[in-house]
Parts: structure tokens; sequence; C-alpha cells
């Protein structure tokens, strides 16, 4: 199989491991059918839209997405693709699997003919003013996101002028501290309602919209393997990997083990810094 991306060689180590999990994930999916990585196999085009894939086996009616970073809602996404490929492949029911390379996770979506029209359709309707919007994750990346009448609502329970409010630079600076503020307030209870919503559904209540998503924790080596072939693995390759201790953990270490050295203060380099807002009720 090609799949069409940079060879390993330009990758650093961590990428390249990623770039593996797919490959090997990819290949025990289709249990030894062929696959296919070639772009031009890869168009697809349903209802007024185009897009291209990753990966495609016809012979088992999937096809995949390499994402990286954390994991985001894509079935919309992902049922114009199945679309596209059903009408390609004349079938009735497709199958795509979203490899989150960084994540080292799978997700199976699974749609009927009807269900893929159905949502590609919906989506299209919200996207051209033909269903009023509503909130969602991806509002943030939105043209529109600070004029949409779904999110004007929302902040109407906020003190920035009710849901008539329009851009944030237009509001005084007083009225944004206040706003900051009682966003935190908001924030706090959203995660509340967050845990209450993963405790019902880990007790098996079906929430429509809501789903649990499991991520594997990260995997270590302990410090006793790497002490034992630390000479063997090339210091100069770990200490690249673990990258620059920070001075007080470097200072605390010193002091307990080379006590008579002076410690080396010329070589501390000093990161670039930043900037953040505090933003607290002011006092009369």
């Amino acid at each position: 199989m090609d799949p069409g991306i940079e060879p390993a060689e330009k990758l650093d180590s961590e990428e390249a491991g990623a770039v593996a999990w797919a490959v090997e994930t990819a290949h025990a999916l289709a249990g030894g059918l062929p696959l296919e990585a070639r772009e031009e196999a890869l168009r697809i085009s349903c209802l007024g839209l185009t897009g291209t894939a990753d990966l495609l086996c016809s012979a088992a009616g999937w096809s995949a997405d390499l994402k990286t970073g954390q994991r985001r809602n894509y079935r919309e996404q992902q049922a114009a693709y199945a679309l596209g490929f059903m009408e390609i492949t004349f079938t009735d029911e497709w199958t795509v699997y979203l490899l989150f390379c960084d994540l080292r996770e799978v997700e199976t979506l699974r749609f009927t003919r009807e269900q893929a029209q159905k949502i590609v359709r919906s989506t299209l309707a919200r996207a051209r003013g033909e269903e009023p919007p509503q909130a969602s994750e991806y509002c943030g990346w939105c043209v529109r996101r600070w004029d949409c009448s779904a999110r004007r609502e929302v902040l109407g329970i906020l003190p920035l002028g009710g849901p008539e409010t329009t851009a944030l630079a237009e509001q005084p600076s007083a009225l944004l501290r206040n706003f900051v503020l009682r966003a935190a307030v908001v924030e706090d209870f959203a995660n509340q309602a967050r845990e209450l919503l993963k405790e019902r559904l880990l007790a098996g209540e079906k929430v429509p919209g809501c789903a649990l998503v499991s991520k594997r924790g990260a995997r270590k080596v302990p410090e006793r393997i790497i002490e034992q072939y630390w000479k063997s693995l090339g210091t100069a390759e770990l200490l690249a990997a673990y990258g620059p201790l920070s001075e007080a953990k470097l200072r605390a270490i010193w002091t307990r083990q080379l006590p008579d050295l002076p410690f080396p203060e010329n070589e501390v380099q000093e990161m670039p810094g930043s900037a953040y807002i505090r933003v607290a009720t002011p006092k009369e």
C-alpha cells in the first residue's frame, strides 16, 4: 500500500510513530483486502459537495480519514464522504473509520444512504440559512460567530447588553470585565453539567447528541529502564528527547549531588515570557 504520506525520514519520531500506527491499523481493518490511497480514486462528489478522503477499501465498503490532535465531531463531513462513495460503488450502506493518529484511537461511523442524505441535506440547509442556526463546537470557526442569532440568544444570559449584542469590540471595558467574571461562573456550572452527563451516560442513559469518549492513558517507560540502557541508547539523544530542565529542578538536584561545584549560572537560558489578564471585581 502506498499511504500517500511523507517518508518516515522526513518526520520526527513522534510523527513517524503516529503514521506507522495508522498504516498498521488500516491494514488490520482491511483484513488483507486491497487498499486505495491514490488521490484520484479518493475524490467524491455528492449534492454539490466535493472532497477527498485519505483511504479507501471498496471491497469491504469503507473509507478512512486520518486526523491529528484531539477528537472532534466529523459526523457531517464523513456523511458526505459516505454518500459520495455509495454513489461510486452503487451500495446503500457505508462505514467510515476515523484514525486519530496522535491518540492511537479509531472511531467507527456507519451510514445508510438515507441517513447520509438526511445529514448532508440538513447541514446544507443550515449553511444556506434555510434552517435556524444552532450553537455547536464549530461556532468559533464560523465567520458569523459574532452576529449569529443562536449565539446572541445564549449571550443574553450574560451582561453584554442582551440578545441583540453583536461585537465584543463595541463594548466598554467595564462591561467586558463583568462579562469575563460572570462567564467564569457559567463555565463552572457547565463543567458540573458535563460531569452529571458523564455519570448518566456511564449508568446507561441515552442522551441524544452526547457520547462517551474514552481516551487511552499515556504509555511511559519507567526510569529504571532508561537508567539501565542509558549509555547504549545514547546520552545526547535521550537528553534531547527529554528536553531542558527548569532552573529550579536542576538547582535542587545540583545542590544535593554536586554541593562543592558552583551552579552554572551563565548557562541558564531565559525563555520568552507571556502575558495574561487577571480579572477581579474592583475594590471600592
